[in-house]
């Protein structure tokens, strides 16, 4: 993997503590306003009292969260289907920092997906100087299919007594999804982790604001933008991403042998890429 380029991580704590200092400030300020009113007065405008200190408190974690994107590692997951594509768009278009982008090559994408990969691509260095940094596995998917030798000894002894081969994976399926693990999340993280001794890092992931249930504890632009799936799509149409017109034939545009196809997906597979 191409290592990224350092720099040193600059001190937030002086920012930090202006935006206390100015907290600590308006207390005190509006402490001594109460002291010269009357109860009624105090009881009266309470609720108001309590509104803006909301709203301090709402600037205070807001400020924060910007301090924190411009003074870490900002990598970002594209996976290259709509949502990341359209939460790299919409990262670029409102001035986010960007400074690795990662995808993960499983080697069994769609060749319409490679042609939009590399229009991502030219568009990410037109607008931030960037280029893709492309992961893969050094034996890829048709080894970890067929030729993966087995080490954990439960997986060997069940093997042994279902008369089973000591290698390989079979074919991926829904409950069992080692292609994802294997050729996309651990090459990932593993780079990631390898920042991670240098550098302070913040992770954007690309799903999308109805696929809520799916983030954990990384960063997801179109959650915090209420963008959904639909309207990532769109997003995409509307700056001339058109993915090769594999949306208007797939509901999804991973891997062309992804287990989770229906039936109509399937037989498209078969007319469309034989």
């Amino acid at each position: 993997m191409k290592k990224c380029r350092t720099y040193d991580c600059a001190d937030a704590a002086d920012t930090q503590k202006k935006v206390g200092d100015y907290q600590k400030e308006y207390d005190e300020k509006n402490t001594n306003k109460s002291a010269r009113k009357s109860p009624g007065q105090e009881e009266n405008n309470h609720a108001i009292e309590q509104e803006k200190q909301g709203k301090i408190n709402e600037q205070t974690h807001t400020n924060r969260e910007v301090i924190q994107r411009h003074h870490c590692l900002n990598v970002f997951n594209l996976s290259g289907e709509k949502d990341s594509t359209a939460a790299l768009i919409l990262m670029i278009e409102r001035g986010l920092p960007i400074d690795v982008v990662f995808n993960a090559d499983t080697g069994m994408e769609f060749p319409e997906m490679y042609e939009h990969l590399a229009k991502v691509d030219e568009y990410l260095y037109r607008e931030r100087g960037l280029h893709i940094t492309t992961l893969r596995h050094p034996k890829g998917f048709e080894w970890l299919m067929f030729k993966e030798p087995k080490k954990r000894p439960n997986v060997i002894q069940r093997r042994i007594e279902n008369h089973l081969p000591l290698y390989g994976n079979g074919w991926s399926g829904i409950k069992v999804r080692w292609c994802t693990g294997a050729l996309k999340t651990k090459l990932i993280d593993a780079a990631v982790r390898q920042i991670k001794t240098e550098k302070a890092v913040l992770h954007h992931i690309g799903i999308a604001a109805d696929e809520e249930k799916r983030c954990k504890d990384k960063q997801y632009p179109l959650v915090e933008w209420e963008i959904t799936e639909a309207k990532a799509l769109q997003i995409c149409y509307d700056h001339g991403f058109d993915f090769g017109g594999l949306y208007e034939k797939y509901k999804r545009a991973s891997c062309y042998c992804c287990p989770f196809q229906r039936t109509l997906e399937l037989q498209n597979l078969r007319k469309y890429h034989p």
